[in-house]
């Protein structure tokens, strides 16, 4: 079946509040879980990756979408985001046009990977639910769930 792929249930409860239909079929389906599984940081990752993986996990955790389903993708974005600060390191160093052992100009090898690794970054980021537009929708359903919220309080003052 071709289409968009499904919302998380937690982004449709932030945009419609009561669910219906399919979407409450599928939300009252879906197994709840006994206790919360957090994923944690996997110990063959470097330093430096796990200190990735701890800065995309706080985002995550800041939009309640820290979850044990969204760990290999986690994974991934931590290492291709250390992977391009190395590409990066490198490029700035070197230029991003070097010479050929025949004398020609010729781009940087890691130029091309940094490129590479770029679209991974933003495939994983988008995955998650992390790239612009999801964050700023996101952002957008946080706001207006919280003012419908703060109505409510005055109504009920």
């Amino acid at each position: 079946m071709k289409g968009r792929k499904p919302l998380p249930d937690n982004i449709h409860t932030l945009e419609k509040g009561k669910l219906y239909g399919e979407v409450a079929e599928r939300v009252e389906k879906t197994p709840k879980q006994k206790k919360t599984m957090k994923p944690r940081c996997p110990q063959r990752l470097t330093k430096a990756q796990r200190r990735e993986w701890r800065f995309y996990a706080n985002i995550l955790k800041n939009y309640s979408m820290f979850t044990v389903a969204n760990a290999p993708v986690l994974e991934l974005l931590a290492v291709n985001t250390v992977q391009y600060k190395e590409c990066l390191d490198k490029v700035q160093s070197t230029g991003m046009l070097i010479k050929s052992p025949n004398g020609f100009p010729i781009y940087n090898p890691y130029w091309t990977a940094m490129n590479k690794i770029e679209d991974k970054i933003l495939k994983c980021l988008s995955e998650l639910g992390l790239s612009s537009t999801g964050l700023a929708r996101i952002g957008s359903l946080v706001a207006g769930s919280q003012k419908k919220k703060s109505e409510m309080e005055t109504l009920i003052d």
